[in-house]
């Protein structure tokens, strides 16, 4: 196992045993997948500094997903595609406000430098657990259906189809 998996699996380590008083297991990496997807409220940064709508914002990253994936299809460019495709969702992804949200009211009963390497853990792990999940978009698989704007917060809500299933996945913005 190398330094920086190490690092990882202390710091998921230190945050499970910190928050949640629970005795590690070896599926730890899969429950906070799992725990990850089910927190998949997405709070986007830039929503209304942006001169565009949030279902705009939200039509743009899709369209731009879609050219990236569409540019690098082969697993010869999966290392360009993901680079890419991150750099098209970090602006628009406050993950240190997700992560902070995620641990709840634990979050104040750590210190800052537990709050950093976790929120730092925790962008890394959602990061590429949704850029391994989009990498593969095709054109029309996901719908924007609508939006809500309720002062300096917005919901857009999509629907994604893969393999005959639809499931939603709802984008919050907080300004």
């Amino acid at each position: 196992m190398s330094d920086a998996t190490q690092s990882v699996c202390l710091s998921f380590t230190t945050f499970w045993e910190i928050t949640m008083n629970l005795r590690i297991t070896s599926n730890l990496k899969s429950y906070l997948s799992v725990l990850f997807a089910v927190l998949m409220f997405f709070f986007i940064s830039a929503a209304f500094a942006s001169p565009t709508s949030p279902k705009t914002t939200i039509q743009n990253v899709l369209d731009q997903l879609v050219n990236t994936v569409e540019r690098y299809p082969s697993d010869q460019d999966t290392s360009l595609r993901r680079k890419e495709l991150r750099g098209i969702i970090s602006p628009h992804f406050d993950f240190r406000e997700m992560a902070k949200r995620s641990l709840g009211v634990h979050w104040s009963k750590i210190s800052e430098g537990e709050q950093t390497e976790f929120a730092d853990v925790f962008t890394e792990l959602l990061a590429d657990t949704y850029i391994k999940r989009i990498e593969k978009i095709q054109p029309g698989q996901v719908s924007v259906d609508g939006q809500k704007v309720r002062g300096t917060k917005a919901l857009v809500n999509t629907l994604v189809e893969d393999k005959g299933d639809k499931f939603p996945i709802n984008y919050k913005f907080l300004n």
